[in-house]
């Protein structure tokens, strides 16, 4: 028996990284069992609260990116950059294709389209994943992972587009594929700025999912891929 507690320390260190693991899964759904019914609620709601709350979430974005190069060593101009960043929420606001009547669902296709790809993505990746996806960007993503996400953004894409807003089947799996693709080059791309800058999240604002931009890095390419689509289909 002692041989044989000698013989298997990788258990003990085995035991202690799924420890660690289930405390991160934790958290991170406490996290979005708090923020997801507060992010409904804003969209719901739209208007200046809307503005107001996605106003915060680019100040908090940009302040991470500008202290992840400032890790690195780079000195941005930060008046720049909130500036710009700023400029391009109200250019965006001015268009208001949220605001339209259809414009919630279109929000919630961005929202649970790309929350189902990064939810089915960890999981699947977990407990399925062999084969890396980008290994020398962002190790633990795999094509598995990215499989399995894929399955629930093209589910969320089919429930929210086809009847709500009347867009065919086929296009619907097409938009649910998209967004897909563009949530895996936005993880990505966060995950190239952080490897170059050295840090491992963007910050620490929201516990078990790191900081804002590790949030809604897979959002920000998701947005565009969704509202180009619904400018194509017309409704």
């Amino acid at each position: 028996m002692q041989g044989a507690t000698e013989d298997n320390p990788p258990s003990g260190a085995q035991k202690k990284t799924n420890r660690q693991w289930r405390i991160s899964l934790g958290q991170r759904w406490l996290t979005a069992i708090i923020a997801i019914p507060l992010v409904l609620v804003v969209v719901w709601f739209g208007g200046w609260w809307a503005f107001a709350a996605t106003l915060l979430v680019v100040l908090l974005g940009t302040l991470e990116l500008h202290n992840m190069m400032l890790h690195s060593g780079h000195r941005p101009l930060i008046v720049v950059s909130l500036g710009l960043s700023v400029l391009f929420l109200v250019a965006g606001a001015n268009g208001a294709w949220f605001y339209l009547p259809s414009g919630a669902w279109w929000v919630l296709v961005v929202l649970l389209g790309t929350w189902g790809f990064d939810a089915a993505a960890f999981f699947t990746g977990h407990y399925f994943g062999r084969h890396k996806l980008a290994p020398s960007i962002s190790p633990a993503k795999t094509w598995e992972g990215g499989f399995g996400g894929m399955v629930l953004s093209i589910v969320a894409s089919l429930l929210i587009t086809v009847i709500p807003l009347g867009v065919p089947w086929y296009l619907a799996i097409v938009l649910g594929i998209l967004i897909g693709v563009a949530a895996v080059l936005g993880d990505l791309a966060e995950s190239l700025i952080k490897r170059q800058t050295n840090v491992k999240d963007s910050g620490n604002i929201m516990p078990g999912h790191g900081g804002m931009l590790d949030r809604i890095d897979s959002l920000l390419f998701v947005v565009i891929v969704v509202y180009v689509f619904s400018q194509f289909v017309g409704k």
